[in-house]
């Protein structure tokens, strides 16, 4: 079985079912950095995404039965990753969505300390407004905004249909652009 094709083999989702260590080893391997990167952007603190990564794969591997072929591979393993960050984002209730992670100047140097220092400050004050959203807001915004996710990807994902993906997308934007208008003045 060749590893890069592994995916379409026609006994995947059987072998995965049985288990196999094989099979299970290229599911992390495959989809380890986009789970982490779902994760680290709704819980927003690398040490608990790395935590709830592992957790999210103990849990494909618990439900792999379950897996019924209605939606995409992926998609199953994303609503899974997505079910549980929010499980543990309501726990913990840490969460953000960063503008920039790295901040370059035109010539890819860093800028100077205090500059940063300013990125970070309005930073936390764009945080605190999103975190404002609803959740099914906040995290649509995220899906589609921070994740660059179809509305196709995201109706399969969140198990919604295309009209209400639109729907909210479109209210979730009004809302952000409402509570920075009205509160986050200086991110304009």
């Amino acid at each position: 079985m060749n590893l890069e094709n592994l995916e379409n083999h026609p006994n995947f989702i059987a072998d995965f079912k049985k288990a196999d260590s094989k099979i299970f080893e290229f599911v992390i391997k495959k989809y380890q950095n986009k789970i982490f990167n779902i994760v680290l952007n709704i819980l927003k603190n690398r040490t608990d995404a790395e935590d709830l990564t592992q957790k999210v794969f103990l849990k494909i591997f618990e439900k792999r039965m379950q897996f019924n072929g209605r939606s995409s591979f992926y998609t199953w393993i994303y609503r899974i990753a997505i079910n549980e960050s929010l499980n543990e984002f309501k726990k913990t209730k840490k969460n953000g969505v960063y503008i920039e992670e790295i901040i370059a100047d035109e010539n890819g140097a860093f800028q100077v300390y205090e500059e940063k220092l300013e990125k970070d400050e309005l930073q936390k004050k764009f945080d605190k407004i999103f975190n404002k959203l609803p959740d099914k807001y906040r995290i649509i915004l995220t899906l589609k905004d921070f994740e660059k996710m179809s509305y196709n990807e995201i109706s399969e994902t969140l198990n919604i249909s295309l009209d209400k993906v639109k729907v909210w997308i479109f209210r979730g934007r009004e809302n952000l652009r409402k509570l920075i208008e009205s509160e986050g003045q200086d991110l304009l």
